[in-house]
């Protein structure tokens, strides 16, 4: 699990925070080439700078879809 999104988990619901970490679940940190490929996820979504819309995508999320590609794993999200 990417770091940024336990983060979010940990603010939203500490309690499945909680349980994650119980779990002992992994957490991933971000890298110079996840940085990179979500570098490139952003330019194919047309975002420049921080300029994100209000109802779309957020910074972490790109982190989040990046790590998941880089990785070669799944993605799960509600």
């Amino acid at each position: 699990m990417p770091h940024v999104a336990y983060d979010e988990v940990v603010n939203k619901a500490p309690e499945c925070a909680e349980w994650l970490r119980d779990a002992n679940t992994g957490l991933l940190e971000i890298t110079n080439a996840i940085v990179q490929e979500a570098l490139k996820i952003k330019t194919l979504l047309g975002i420049s700078s921080d300029n994100y819309h209000s109802k779309g995508v957020g910074e972490n999320d790109i982190f989040i879809i990046a790590t998941a590609s880089f990785n070669t794993v799944g993605l799960v999200s509600d």
